[in-house]
């Protein structure tokens, strides 16, 4: 049994009944591929995705990824949604990639008020409308 919900961020993420067979990803025996949000040690988001979360973790975590991540070490896994393609999972990287630090952080927190008010321009946001953690930058980023 498998649904899809549009959620406010505009992904569209399965929502699947519990299997009885021998299955243990919940596809079929297909391979689940991830988007995930890592908290680096400088305090900023990085957005990836995977064909093997543990293994890209430990990838990132050990250095041996160059790029974003290997001068914020170490990282931390904060968030993670899996998918049935490689490209909605590149589809969900890449939209997150273009999001403000708060965005990102309310998505973390599952507060999707939250996410749709920093979805919003600046100027349009009213901002008694969402109670915001702690942050210092009222900007979003």
């Amino acid at each position: 049994m498998s649904s899809e919900i549009e959620t406010p961020i505009g992904l569209a993420l399965s929502c699947r009944g519990v299997s009885t067979s021998l299955d243990t990803n919940g596809y079929g025996g297909k391979m689940a591929f991830w988007t995930y949000i890592l908290s680096c040690a400088d305090g900023k988001y990085y957005s990836g995705h995977t064909d093997d979360l543990e293994k890209g973790i430990g990838q990132h975590q050990s250095g041996a990824i160059e790029g974003f991540t290997l001068s914020r070490l170490p990282v931390r896994l904060m968030w993670s949604q899996d998918f049935l393609t490689r490209y909605e999972a590149l589809d969900a990287e890449l939209k997150i990639k273009g999001w403000s630090q708060a965005k990102k952080a309310a998505l973390i927190r599952g507060d999707w008020d939250a996410v749709g008010f920093y979805a919003r321009p600046p100027k349009e946001r009213n901002f008694l409308s969402v109670r915001v953690s702690a942050s210092p930058d009222t900007n979003g980023r």
